[in-house]
């Protein structure tokens, strides 16, 4: 049997290394790709559902609880407020599990926040009203820091 010479060797070797990179290379900028995109919609929805949130905040503590017909919708508000921060959360935790798992999921700050002890009456007393504005300034600060985040990414 004949034996290669080891320039022959080491000339395939290299046209075959060279291969591998030629096809890989697009494959792994590809996949990179496809997960900037996949965190850039997930930030993008939780963005809005963090603004959701927000803004139902805002409607239940301008609501005027002394007219019937806004006590309904304190209610409503208040179930609103719970549905929005549950999804934010939800959406947290889909993120920790199929985009990275660097974002971290604390379904104490979002779900388990305390808010189904409020309005039991059909009233928001000082304490609750104070708790909702803190809360709200917190997802404020979040979702400022979403904000000049995403805007120091496209400068």
């Amino acid at each position: 049997m004949k034996q290669l010479p080891i320039d022959k060797i080491k000339t395939c070797t290299l046209i075959v290394l060279a291969l591998l990179v030629l096809i890989g290379e697009p494959i792994l900028y590809q996949e990179k790709a496809e997960d900037k995109r996949d965190l850039e919609l997930l930030l993008n929805h939780f963005y809005h559902e963090l603004d959701r949130t927000i803004s139902a905040m805002d409607y239940t503590l301008s609501l005027d609880l002394d007219k019937q017909e806004n006590q309904e919708n304190f209610i409503r508000s208040l179930y609103s407020i719970e549905k929005h921060l549950e999804r934010t959360g939800l959406m947290l935790k889909a993120g920790d599990f199929f985009v990275s798992d660097t974002i971290t999921y604390e379904p104490i700050f979002f779900i388990n926040r305390g808010i189904t002890g409020i309005g039991e009456d059909k009233q928001l007393d000082a304490s609750e009203a104070t708790f909702l504005r803190n809360f709200k300034n917190e997802l404020e600060t979040i979702r400022k820091r979403l904000y000049s985040g995403n805007r120091a990414r496209e400068s």
